[in-house]
């Protein structure tokens, strides 16, 4: 178990890495050339003032279009390459990652406390609720989503994502890529993933995963 835990662990490791990369050539070179585009067309728009109304409202229409691409390229960047995880914390790329669902999402954390994880770990635990909320709007069209970290007795820390989705039943057939690859990255971080759910009621996401006492969890000033 142990040796298949390492391998997981490799294998997850180097996904990430080309994850970042690819994050990174979205967001320092296809969506800056984008936004270079979208100025230019507005810039454009702008000169064509001797021109019919016609001719500027689809230069005008043409910048549109460039920022709107340019914005979901950014998105999915972010979504690949979580950058907030590494400036600010779990508990942050959470709240960003539930503002950029356009679903009804909520983050409970309470923000008088401070969470210190390993980066590794706290990239797993993201990737876990991002593959739930993911799951819940792709699959069970939830209508709301809810987020949420909290500590639990014996030193550990709980992330739990609740939908009011359709839900489904226990004879539901071989799980899907995303459910393995939550139980996987669980298993990782000597995690446990629990999974909850029923027709017409919803899922609840658990996963529960122990903390080094020097990374607790403790209330800022």
């Amino acid at each position: 178990m142990e040796h298949r835990r390492r391998l997981e662990a490799q294998l997850l490791t180097a996904v990430e890495q080309e994850r970042e990369r690819l994050g990174r050539d979205l967001h320092d070179d296809l969506s800056q050339r984008l936004a270079g585009a979208a100025l230019m067309t507005r810039t454009l728009a702008k000169e064509l003032k001797g021109r019919s109304t016609a001719d500027r409202e689809k230069a005008r229409a043409l910048g549109d279009l460039l920022a709107e691409a340019t914005n979901v390229a950014r998105n999915l960047a972010r979504g690949l390459h979580p950058i907030t995880l590494t400036a600010n914390g779990l508990p942050k790329a959470l709240e960003e990652l539930a503002a950029r669902v356009p679903q009804n999402v909520r983050f409970n954390w309470p923000t008088s406390k401070k969470l210190d994880l390993d980066p590794s770990v706290a990239l797993h635990v993201y990737r876990i609720a991002e593959e739930a909320v993911g799951n819940a709007v792709r699959h069970a069209q939830a209508k709301s989503i809810t987020i949420e970290l909290h500590t639990t007795p014996g030193r550990k820390i709980a992330l739990t994502i609740t939908d009011d989705g359709n839900g489904f039943g226990k004879r539901l057939g071989p799980e899907g890529m995303g459910l393995q690859n939550m139980r996987y990255r669980a298993r990782v971080i000597r995690g446990i993933l629990k999974i909850a759910s029923a027709p017409k009621r919803g899922t609840v996401v658990t996963c529960t995963l122990p903390i080094p006492r020097s990374r607790m969890p403790c209330a800022t000033s």
